[in-house]
């Protein structure tokens, strides 16, 4: 009896854990440096008409990253506005931030443009390198398609590096923006 009674509640909790989800990151190591990479975003339409694609840290001891957003918004004409941030939950020793610009052509998402941000603790000697944000505005592309912003973000410390993937939802670029 005790047996069958072990053994219903080793099978229960095995049932009750399988709709859960988890999030997993992997580590890797690069060049000596322990690396977690996740893709945890989510993405959102905001009321002003962009876009918005954020990843918080899976994990509050121990993770690096707090926050990863990144945010697209029709400026008009054909001009695109774009917000990369990363914050992290401690001093970093480089922040890098990649915003991936992309049209959807014939149902694709293709790679229009690239933007790499990097910061260094030993170019901010006197400052907290803890986050990093960069806005900056993409001008004359094509008007009448989607585009959305595909954000990578990437941070060592202490000789740990965590990286985060965010994504917006695609918004149409207009010649008169929103």
């Amino acid at each position: 009896m005790r047996k069958k009674l072990v053994s219903f509640i080793c099978a229960a909790v095995m049932m009750a854990a399988i709709p859960m989800q988890a999030n997993a990151a992997e580590l890797t190591n690069v060049n000596g440096v322990s690396i977690e990479t996740a893709d945890y975003s989510d993405s959102y339409f905001l009321e002003d008409g962009s876009a918005e694609g954020i990843a918080k840290g899976i994990e509050q001891r121990g993770s690096i990253i707090d926050t990863a957003t990144v945010q697209i918004s029709n400026l008009g004409k054909g001009d695109i506005g774009i917000i990369i941030e990363t914050l992290a939950h401690v001093e970093c020793d480089k922040i890098k931030n990649i915003a991936i610009l992309q049209r959807q052509e014939d149902g694709k998402w293709v790679e229009v443009s690239r933007y790499i941000y990097d910061a260094k603790k030993e170019d901010f000697p006197t400052e907290d390198l803890s986050g990093m944000t960069n806005e900056f505005t993409v001008k004359n592309q094509k008007t009448g398609y989607y585009y959305r912003v595909v954000g990578v973000h990437y941070v060592e410390s202490n000789g740990k590096g965590q990286s985060f993937m965010t994504k917006t939802d695609g918004i149409k670029i207009t010649e008169y923006g929103d």
